[in-house]
């Protein structure tokens, strides 16, 4: 980790050295904590998390980070479903 940067990974829990979490986003701590939303995933192969401008505001900038293994693509199928999640806050599962 850095002193200086939130470190935002998969909350994924692998079980295996192989289905480690591979993607992780760094935001400048000048950026307060409280203004970064974390967004958990099942795949250790997606990172995702939104920005604030302030604090309880509409989210303002979200932020993916993906690992795409070599010949499997299976990253982008991940990447397919965060995509077509509904995200809009009225939404339960959001």
């Amino acid at each position: 980790t850095h002193q200086n940067w939130h470190r935002i990974t998969p909350t994924a829990n692998p079980t295996t050295k192989d289905k480690k979490s591979r993607p992780c986003i760094y935001i400048n701590k000048k950026i307060p904590s409280h203004q970064i939303i974390g967004h958990p995933q099942e795949s250790s192969l997606l990172a995702v998390t939104t920005l604030l401008e302030f604090p309880n505001s509409i989210p303002q900038l979200a932020l993916l980070s993906l690992y795409n293994p070599p010949t499997t693509f299976a990253g982008i199928q991940t990447l397919n479903q965060c995509l077509q999640t509904d995200t809009n806050t009225h939404h339960n599962g959001f």
